[in-house]
């Protein structure tokens, strides 16, 4: 009666407990480290799969602005010149700063100031202009006015000059500031992507200490000599273990394919191209998360299996 008890409180308490302690702990080393997010925002690759052409692909074919009619690829290949890496990079990391701040001191996360690269984008609105209208093909303006998918032969003036308003609006439509709907509440900020974050920094080594204690309480209620009862409690330590570290194996796959399947499901697959051409990028900085859980996953299995081998030392004639 006590193994079937212990083995069913494993599998409803114990499990689940021991599974989220190694995932805190394997989650831990990056998670809060705001060195980790800058590096990934100021590394070359990601701005290099932005301009890449892969990126276009999949964008729509016609977008509306103003009441205009653009041609999707040309626009996006008119904004993807005029990037503004800069201005990106600066707005990116001070929202990681504030966002880590606020999560490890339970404070309101500020606004994101988006001015920087609503300034940068207004002072090439021009240039976005002309080269949109440089790429389109020669027709008849799509057959009505506000059709500008195609320009009419020789002067490019009335599409340049509604290129360039209707860009120069939209990037005045940008808002300064962009609020997260985050808030401080008992030292611990919720909102829709850190719930929590600052608690599990602080209670990391305290869930896996929890989780240990209950495998082995667990693995002495099934009954046995001491032996017997470290064995079970071994045994019971290596599945979560062993999800942890295929965790690790996974994301380590070179071209993170399964981050792009999430990302490309999340999106409806319409943005897989530009998802394919960030794989590298991402693949690369899943890496360096993925190691955390390997060697958390691979050193729970370890220790499982070496308490799981003490009933042989302890019970020499149960073997």
């Amino acid at each position: 009666m006590r193994r079937p008890l212990a083995g069913l409180l494993y599998v409803f308490l114990g499990l689940p407990i021991a599974l989220s302690g190694l995932l805190a702990l394997s989650v831990r080393p990056w998670i809060l480290d705001r060195s980790f997010y800058h590096r990934a925002i100021d590394d070359p690759r990601l701005w290099t799969a932005l301009r890449s052409p892969e990126a276009l692909k999949g964008v729509p074919e016609r977008v509306e602005i103003g009441g205009y009619i653009f041609s999707g690829p040309a626009l996006y290949g008119a904004l993807q010149k005029h990037i503004p890496e800069t201005a990106l990079k600066s707005v990116a990391n001070k929202a990681v700063d504030d966002v880590i701040s606020a999560v490890s001191s339970g404070q309101n996360v500020p606004p994101m100031d988006l001015r920087p690269f609503k300034a940068d984008l207004a002072r090439n609105a021009a240039a976005i202009a002309a080269d949109y209208v440089a790429s389109l093909p020669e027709g008849s303006s799509g057959g009505t006015p506000t059709d500008l998918t195609s320009r009419l032969p020789g002067s490019q003036r009335k599409e340049l000059d509604t290129a360039d308003s209707s860009i120069g609006a939209l990037v005045a439509s940008i808002p300064d500031e962009a609020r997260p709907e985050m808030r401080a509440e008992a030292g611990v900020v919720r909102g829709p992507t850190v719930t929590g974050v600052s608690s599990l920094e602080r209670s990391a080594s305290s869930a896996v200490g929890a989780g240990i204690a209950l495998l082995l309480g667990l693995g002495f209620l099934g009954g046995g000599g001491i032996g017997r009862s470290l064995s079970r409690a071994g045994r019971f330590l290596i599945l979560p273990s062993a999800i942890v570290l295929g965790a690790g194996i996974a994301l380590s796959i070179p071209g993170a394919p399964i981050a792009m399947q999430i990302a490309s499901h999340a999106t409806g697959g319409a943005d897989a191209g530009f998802f394919r051409a960030l794989s590298g990028w991402l693949g690369s900085w899943l890496g360096v998360a993925a190691r955390s859980f390997f060697v958390v996953g691979l050193s729970g299995v370890s220790i499982g299996a070496l308490f799981a081998s003490l009933r042989r030392i302890f019970e020499p004639r149960e073997i």
